[in-house]
């Protein structure tokens, strides 16, 4: 740990674990430190983890701000003060394993880049998705992979591969974000793309319901208690509409020329809720 004036900059070995770095963190601040600074190699979860833990404030993104064998490299960064409590200070989301009739819900991995990269390439979803963020390129999926990570991580969004239950191979996707947690019970909106060979079965429709039921479920028995779920699904987007309404979402109104089309122009969206039970 290097100090800097009262500033001490930790950088925990791989591999420590959270007793150690937090008896680091305390003797830091019995030897007078207002605030420590924790950084770690961009990808080191075990670290993130430990210092997300400890109530360190961690930076959403990649910072390049540090160098190894004159080369630059990426890091996470994040801070503690004296004064700030040793707990998380948000939730870490995480995709917990779901099994319906035909698919399993689990977290996207490498092995799926092929199926992401030929949805990304899918005539279909570029025009009803036109500025999605799906790697078109086997080797842009690890970093893609890492951005859904990290933003579990930052508890600002959660994601399921929809993966065939016999097969395993994935055919969509279904997320949360949009979280609103600032009453007793919150709210999120769902969003969902198939690859081809996962449209017209039902599968996909299923997935979203099973994610809905459980993101409802109380926290104690494993849920996020949430009261209220929307979507929104471009107005001429028949087929996405219909599977909102088969996972039990209601049609509650428009929102005019909100939707960007694939030639730069506008549409509406279709407005759609799903309230717990």
């Amino acid at each position: 740990m290097t100090r800097i004036d009262d500033v001490f900059v930790l950088r925990p070995s791989p591999g420590e674990d959270r007793q150690a770095v937090e008896a680091v963190v305390t003797e830091a601040f019995e030897q007078g430190a207002g605030l420590v600074l924790w950084r770690a190699p961009a990808g080191d979860w075990a670290a993130r983890r430990t210092a997300w833990s400890l109530g360190f404030a961690l930076a959403p993104g990649v910072h390049r701000t540090g160098s190894a064998g004159g080369a630059a490299r990426d890091e996470w960064i994040g801070w503690l003060g004296r004064a700030d409590a040793h707990e998380p200070r948000s939730r870490w989301l995480e995709p917990v394993v779901l099994d319906g009739e035909r698919f399993r819900l689990r977290p996207w991995r490498q092995s799926d880049a092929t199926r992401l990269v030929e949805t990304a390439s899918d005539p279909v979803f570029q025009r009803m998705m036109p500025h999605s963020p799906l790697p078109r390129a086997t080797q842009d999926v690890p970093a893609y992979l890492q951005r859904v990570r990290l933003s579990e991580a930052n508890g600002v969004r959660v994601a399921w591969c929809v993966a065939d239950l016999e097969t395993d191979v994935a055919l969509g996707n279904v997320a949360l974000f949009e979280f609103d947690t600032d009453e007793p019970d919150g709210t999120a909106q769902v969003g969902y793309w198939a690859h081809p060979e996962g449209r017209g079965h039902g599968v996909m429709a299923a997935a979203v319901d099973a994610v809905s039921t459980w993101s409802m479920g109380s926290q104690d028995g494993g849920g996020l208690g949430l009261r209220r779920l929307f979507l929104l699904t471009a107005q001429s987007n028949i087929a996405s509409q219909r599977l909102a309404e088969r996972a039990g979402f209601v049609r509650v109104g428009t929102e005019r020329a909100s939707a960007e089309t694939a030639d730069g122009g506008w549409e509406d969206n279709a407005l759609y809720d799903r309230l717990r039970p």
